[in-house]
């Protein structure tokens, strides 16, 4: 307000979107202003915006929704079940809020996404909620690895991820196949923080995909300027 910002861009996850949307809804009346958030699926924050209009109009989301993501989750366990031709998964679910849906389910819609994967056809031989701050994964991968299941799904966003394929490259689950969907691993320079540790590891990550007219041109120009190619926020 100090600086007359007209807009603020808050590329963080649920937790702080949806304390910038009542603090934002509280200033509104004085101070006019937009909040985009770029980056983050919780449904609230949306609904939110659907059911009180008037009050939380100024906050915007680029993005997908919840329910879109279950899409993804179920197409994405469809791909891996193929390509381990899987009868059994160890499913790990990152403890943040953003993915309250998932572990929990969305009442009406959708089961929680342990329920979604046994639906498959594919039992889910090893079940846990992993805490942001961890950095020591092998009792888990040993935990996984006493249960041999056909392949691992780590669903995270925040949590180390670079920790975990190293240790999972190290560790006693070394031998069974690996999808690391999010954080760190949809970055182009996954590869080089994981010290090569990520061979072998399935992640979802940039492809030049012509969306609308814009996208394509979009991701050229950003890896001429960086040298990089976009990650998936991008």
């Amino acid at each position: 307000m100090t600086d007359g910002c007209a807009a603020v861009i808050v590329a963080e996850g649920s937790e702080i979107n949806f304390a910038c949307q009542e603090a934002g809804a509280e200033l509104f009346p004085e101070y006019p202003h937009l909040c985009f958030n770029p980056c983050t699926s919780h449904g609230d924050l949306g609904h939110k915006v659907r059911d009180e209009y008037d009050k939380y109009k100024f906050w915007f989301r680029p993005f997908n929704e919840t329910e879109d993501y279950f899409v993804f989750l179920e197409q994405s366990a469809e791909m891996m079940n193929h390509y381990t031709n899987a009868k059994s998964v160890a499913l790990l679910i990152e403890d943040a809020l953003w993915t309250e849906y998932f572990r929990k389910g969305l009442p009406g819609q959708f089961k929680p996404f342990k329920e979604m994967l046994a639906d498959t056809g594919v039992e889910v031989v090893y079940y846990a909620e992993t805490a942001i701050g961890e950095k020591m994964f092998l009792p888990v991968l040993d935990a996984i690895a006493k249960k041999n299941p056909d392949y691992i799904y780590n669903l995270n966003a925040y949590s180390d991820d670079v920790a975990f394929v190293k240790q999972w490259a190290e560790g006693a689950a070394r031998n069974i196949d690996l999808y690391n969907n999010g954080g760190a691993s949809t970055m182009p320079t996954y590869w080089g923080m994981t010290g090569g540790a990520a061979m072998g590891c399935v992640c979802s990550t940039y492809v030049g995909a012509a969306l609308t007219e814009r996208t394509i041109p979009f991701g050229e120009a950003l890896i001429a300027k960086y040298g990089a190619t976009p990650n998936w926020v991008s």
